[in-house]
């Protein structure tokens, strides 16, 4: 598919470097309306560019093609305390701090 709209080609750029990005964040990232944000996120899902994943309250968006072990994997990673835990653990923990 031919991406025309300059919002619709950024949602799907956000999402591949991204995945599992919450709908809510990509709205902030793009700096558009939530209708907006969702209106893109559906048409890029209508149309196979990216796929959606309803994980409790928040709706996870993944590039096409990502596995279900994948997508735990990336929705795991968008958690800030989790980046911070493994960031430690591969630095030999200097950097784990309880309250940072």
């Amino acid at each position: 598919m031919n991406l025309q709209n300059p919002n619709r080609e950024r949602a799907k750029m956000i999402v591949s470097l991204s995945p599992g990005i919450h709908l809510r964040r990509l709205q902030k990232l793009l700096g558009t309306s939530f209708s907006t944000a969702r209106y893109h996120v559906e048409s890029l899902r209508r149309d196979g560019e990216i796929v959606c994943s309803k994980e409790g309250r928040y709706q996870r968006l993944y590039p096409a093609g990502t596995t279900d072990g994948s997508k735990a994997a990336y929705a795991a990673l968008q958690s800030k305390t989790a980046r911070k835990i493994l960031s430690a653990l591969a630095h030999d923990q200097r950097d784990l701090k309880n309250g940072d």
